[in-house]
């Protein structure tokens, strides 16, 4: 199992749906990593990232370090985290103290693009719940649907993992777009009631995948 960003959301979700928890929201979170020559430079990277100014209104910089779990998923859970991109820049975003939380990542995955899509598609297909243990031990179960969007870029997915038996539901929209070998993930994620998929999930998305063509061609 493997620790990741969608722990991390599913963790900062169920905080925010409990208490009213304020976060800093004062820097915005942008790291890149490892080169090769075949990969876009940081410049690109960085560039075809989606800035505050472009998210829907109402969200500002978040640094999601600040909530990095030690929670860990089974395989399911992993399928929307892509291993090894040659080069990486991610970014977040919040919405208030509660959310939705928004955190973008675009990897280059020279070669074998296509593959990291298809095999993330074929595992969300085969899933439909997933478990994650918490940093105190107990176990978070998430329900999996696919959801309804229009293709981005050369291929795109998208699902909606959501945990009904906490007190407050908390659900993690993510969405998978591909232009070439660059892949975009978009994770959004908060109280149900606040991560509106057609509102915050699929207007992000379509933006990140026309700034991700303009970068990339």
């Amino acid at each position: 199992m493997k620790r990741s960003a969608v722990a991390a959301l599913v963790v900062l979700a169920a905080l925010a749906a409990a208490s009213s928890c304020s976060m800093a929201t004062d820097t915005l979170y942008t790291k890149v990593t490892g080169s090769d020559g075949q990969s876009p430079t940081e410049n690109q990277l960085q560039a075809a990232l989606l800035t505050v100014s472009e998210m829907p209104s109402g969200f500002e910089p978040f640094d999601l370090d600040d909530v990095e779990s030690d929670a860990e998923s089974d395989s399911c859970g992993e399928a929307g985290n892509p291993d090894d991109p040659a080069t990486e820049a991610r970014t977040a975003f919040a919405r208030g103290a509660v959310g939705p939380f928004v955190r973008i990542a675009i990897g280059t995955f020279p070669g074998r693009g296509a593959e990291v899509v298809a095999t993330a598609r074929q595992e969300f297909e085969a899933c439909t719940t997933y478990s994650q243990v918490e940093n105190d031990g107990s176990t978070t179960t998430l329900d999996v649907n696919p959801l309804s969007l229009p293709v981005l870029g050369d291929d795109s997915l998208g699902v909606r993992a959501e945990a009904t038996g906490n007190r407050i539901p908390v659900a993690v929209d993510l969405v998978m777009i591909r232009r070439g070998d660059v892949i975009g993930v978009i994770l959004a994620a908060g109280p149900a009631a606040a991560v509106n998929t057609s509102e915050v999930t699929e207007a992000v998305a379509r933006k990140q995948a026309d700034k991700m063509t303009a970068a990339f061609g």
